[in-house]
């Protein structure tokens, strides 16, 4: 982060503020925020010196704007400003819209974080260290009753990743987040003395009542849940800011013991095997969508005087891509989450740093600006507010669903038609103990099946519970983990999903007498017919330490069965034990003296090669050269794999070309010679006229994208004779296009797939270099370049039916816009030269921003040199990469993916 200018000095103003809003509004005119909607206008309402560096803000029911100004984040040796952080109350005071009288209505706290004010009138306040209340009992606008509500007992200093993310539900009760607090171990400290410890687990959310009594934890998994809001349906929101490589920044709907994915403990990268960023390790949740940079606060639109369009929508403030985004909010019937579709709101310049939401009485959404990219204190501050046009809008408080008759919540349950609402009724219901059974059957949505699910029991509700077990929501997952985790005995009866059950046995309290069966599954089992339920095991030696599982992980190492997640997941779980810092994979050296090592089974030997690219340098080319002669036909595949572009092994891949005795061998050289095909042409169009299909048309594939003259040509026609299987190959080299249904006609794509393919052809056209390059943007297996999804797993998140399979496939590839997921919307970035690039966003803080671009490089832009960069609705995936495979390679390509397990 810049630190700010060597002449930067705070200077203290005493005077009314009126001129200097008429002096600086003129000046900031050009940068101002701004909002594409014509009825909403965004109006600065405050600026430095009036305040500086604000962090959190609260309106009261008087309309009083209370921020919280930071003298502590980051302070400079220079600094002239107060010793301590200072809550400021600033009032309009002749209605022109602009604060004219600023007070302090409290000072002496450090790294203030957030302010919210409860329906009683307390002024909640969280430092990274602590939670207070306070209030001004006799009117004189300063705090003279301020009393702790919660207290963190840590080592842990940084300013922003501890306690912050106020608010409240409607019954009174509060809810905050603790950030990841650099994995340092922590206590949490209520009112009444309960305490909650832990450490290296990630961020957290947490209840607690308004007094501070009766804490629990409710929600784990998270970077750092800075910002909370509960909306009017009673549902609550946070943002989650993103580790160093796991973009994006994540917008979570919070479940009550949901498990988000990331711990500390396993590195700050995000990637490491052990945990998830996106919710794709069992009995985690996703994220309801990526949000810009930063994102600090958060409210639901719900109480403001938007236009009514916005009425169930979302804001959240993006610090780093200086915008206030929104957040178009629906309840699907069969997920138990919510959909949320990004827009923005308001758009600022890159001296817009917004940090806190506050909606006033009045339906107004004041906004703190921090103003400086620099982390350090600057002097610098501004408040903006959002308004609508019509001022008068400001649409009707949401029932307070806690304070409803029964018999009402009933009705709403039974017969309203707006779910959120039906949702609510239910959960409110069952909080009474109104029977579950009512609302108990699997005809439900599933929202209101999760709702029940938390009140039922495995001796009454067995089939229930499996089936939300075996389900693929993630929600129903969960709760279902819940229900099984408190009765463990019950517990054993669960019909499939082994690895949902053996999550329940993990959280519950007996698992110490649970984990001998755990080690036996795996020493016997190896994960060979349950993955998941392997990975979960693994994942429960490393979490706890249990070191004397050691041995069972090293056994694993040399099974048959190898792959790169299994080896990965070991390789981590092993570290841990072994008292190592985590790794997101083991180094390339490292994967190399395994490779090279005879004494280690084959399986592991072929699974480390696999994970190297070629062009490494860990295994010298004389010694790849040696590995195309080994005894194992994976090691030599492999090796043959790896010598692809190197010119000093371009002579073996010849060689192996031309006189292997194994077809899958020479065409793995034929295709490692198609990342030298002009160097390699003469060989390629020989080979064409082998009497074996597979050869001649693996040297048609490493020939696409090459230019040949008059002679090569007829060499091309001659060669290739009337031999039909290799026809279309032929033509494509000649520079034909093939005859393609549209993109969006599935049907007859579908057609197209009538006839299976070849799996094992199928993968040799997803890594191939010229056709297919489907491992330019994807891994798949350990290989490949993760600038997409990994796709290793793809025919687990797909229907067993191979029509509809087949159908999803086809849509994601031929239609890669249509839907995306939030890790992988990509942004443009327009400079001042002109030059447009894209690329999935990776960093955004300091003077530039980091991108990953389409060829899996990292590329960075200096934000002095950015015009303008804006999210994509246009995927990075390239459209028409399936009009350019032959038939064959089509249908074998399928084959591939929808074996992929």
């Amino acid at each position: 982060m810049i630190a700010p200018p060597s002449s930067f000095c705070f200077r203290s103003h005493t005077v009314q503020v009126a001129t200097f809003v008429i002096a600086t509004a003129a000046l900031f005119a050009a940068d101002a925020p701004k909002s594409e909607d014509s009825n909403i206008v965004v109006e600065l309402f405050a600026e430095n010196p009036q305040l500086v560096t604000p962090t959190g803000i609260a309106v009261d029911g008087k309309g009083r704007v209370f921020v919280a100004e930071s003298n502590t984040h980051f302070r400079p040796q220079n600094y002239k400003g107060p010793a301590r952080d200072r809550i400021l109350i600033l009032t309009d005071t002749n209605d022109d819209g602009q604060a004219d009288k600023r007070v302090v209505f409290h000072e002496g706290f450090t790294h203030v974080m957030d302010l919210a004010f409860n329906s009683e009138g307390w002024l909640y306040v969280a430092t990274r260290m602590d939670i207070h209340r306070m209030r001004d009992t006799d009117n004189d606008g300063v705090a003279d009753e301020v009393v702790p509500v919660v207290k963190m007992e840590t080592t842990g200093t940084y300013p922003h990743n501890g306690l912050s993310g106020l608010c409240f539900n409607s019954d009174g009760t509060l809810n905050f987040g603790l950030g990841e607090n650099l994995g340092h171990d922590y206590t949490l400290v209520g009112s009444d003395n309960t305490r909650i410890s832990g450490g290296g687990e990630g961020g957290s959310t947490y209840h607690v009542n308004a007094d501070g009594s009766k804490l629990r934890r409710v929600t784990t998994g998270w970077w750092n849940p800075f910002g909370m809001c509960v909306d009017r349906y009673g549902r609550i929101f946070g943002t989650d800011n993103d580790p160093g490589a796991s973009p994006p920044c994540r917008l979570i709907q919070i479940h009550e013991g949901g498990d988000y994915g990331y711990e500390y403990r396993y590195g700050r990268t995000g990637l490491h095997p052990l945990i998830t960023w996106t919710g794709e390790i069992i009995g985690t949740i996703p994220m309801i969508g990526g949000t810009g940079e930063a994102p600090c606060g958060i409210i639901s639109a719900d109480r403001s005087n938007l236009p009514t369009k916005y009425r169930n929508d979302l804001l959240v403030a993006s610090w780093a891509d200086h915008q206030i985004e929104r957040y178009v909010i629906t309840q699907p019937e069969d997920s138990g989450q919510v959909k949320a579709v990004r827009h923005t709101l308001v758009l600022g310049g890159n001296d817009f740093r917004p940090v806190g939401l506050a909606t006033a009485p009045d339906g107004s959404i004041y906004v703190s600006d921090w103003v400086s990219a620099s982390y350090q204190l600057h002097g610098l501050g501004r408040v903006w507010r959002i308004r609508g046009v019509d001022t008068k809008a400001i649409w009707p408080p949401p029932k307070a669903f806690h304070s409803l008759p029964t018999q009402e919540l009933r009705g709403i349950a039974l017969t309203n038609t707006d779910l959120p609402n039906r949702v609510q009724a239910v959960r409110e219901l069952l909080k009474r103990n109104y029977p579950p059974t009512k609302f108990a059957s699997e005809k439900q949505p599933v929202p209101i099946r999760a709702e029940v699910l938390r009140y039922l029991s495995m001796e009454e509700h067995a089939d229930l519970i499996s089936k939300a077990a075996n389900s693929s929501d993630p929600v129903l997952q969960h709760v279902a983990i819940d229900a099984l985790a408190r009765d463990i005995d019950q517990a054993r009866r669960l019909q499939g999903a082994a690895a949902i059950r053996l999550l329940a046995f993990k959280r519950s309290p007996k698992r110490e007498q649970i984990m001998p069966e755990i080690a036996l599954d795996l020493v016997i089992n190896h994960g060979k017919d349950d993955f998941d339920r392997w990975f979960v095991a693994v994942k429960w030696i490393a979490d706890f330490k249990l070191m004397k599982y050691r041995k069972v992980l090293i056994e694993n190492l040399d099974d048959e069965d190898l792959t790169p997640r299994k080896y990965l997941a070991l390789a981590a779980a092993i570290d841990r034990l072994d008292g190592k810092k985590p790794r997101d994979i083991p180094s390339p050296a490292a994967l190399a003296e395994i490779a090279l090592d005879h004494e280690r089974s084959i399986a592991l030997r072929t699974t480390t090669m696999r994970l190297l690219n070629p062009g490494n340098k860990a295994i010298s080319i004389d010694q790849l050269v040696q590995l195309t002669k080994d005894n194992s036909p994976s090691i030599r595949l492999e090796a043959i794999r790896l010598l692809a572009g190197s010119t000093d092994g371009n002579d073996r891949l010849n060689q192996i070309a031309a006189e292997a005795k194994s077809t899958s061998e020479r065409q793995a050289a034929i295709a490692a010679l198609a990342a030298n095909n002009e160097a390699n042409k003469q060989q390629l169009l020989k080979l064409i006229e082998h009497e074996s299909d597979d050869v001649a048309n693996a040297a048609l594939q490493s020939l696409v994208g090459l230019k040949l003259n008059a002679n090569e040509t007829l060499v091309l026609a001659t060669s290739s004779g009337q031999r039909k299987a290799i026809a279309e190959a032929v033509q494509r080299v000649g520079g034909a296009k093939f005859p393609r249904p549209d993109a969006k006609d599935t049907n007859a794509w579908l057609k197209l797939l009538e006839v299976d393919g070849d799996a094992a052809s199928g993968e040799r056209v997803f890594f191939h270099s010229k056709v297919g390059t489907c491992s330019k943007c994807h891994q798949h297996g350990g290989r490949g370049t993760a600038v997409g999804p990994s796709l290793s797993l793809i025919a687990r998140r797909l229907p067993k039916d191979k029509t509809a399979a087949k159908r999803i496939l086809l849509e994601t590839i031929l239609q890669p816009s249509k839907e995306m997921a939030p890790q992988y919307t990509p942004w443009i970035i327009r400079t001042t030269d002109g030059k447009q690039l894209t690329g999935l966003p990776r960093r955004k803080g300091g003077n530039s921003e980091a991108y990953l671009g389409i060829d899996g490089k990292e590329f960075s832009v200096k934000k002095a040199d950015i015009e303008l960069h804006q999210e994509s609705r246009i995927s990075i995936m390239p459209e028409g990469l399936l009009q350019s495979l032959t038939l064959k390679e089509l249908r074998d390509l399928f084959a591939f993916l929808m074996s992929s397990q």
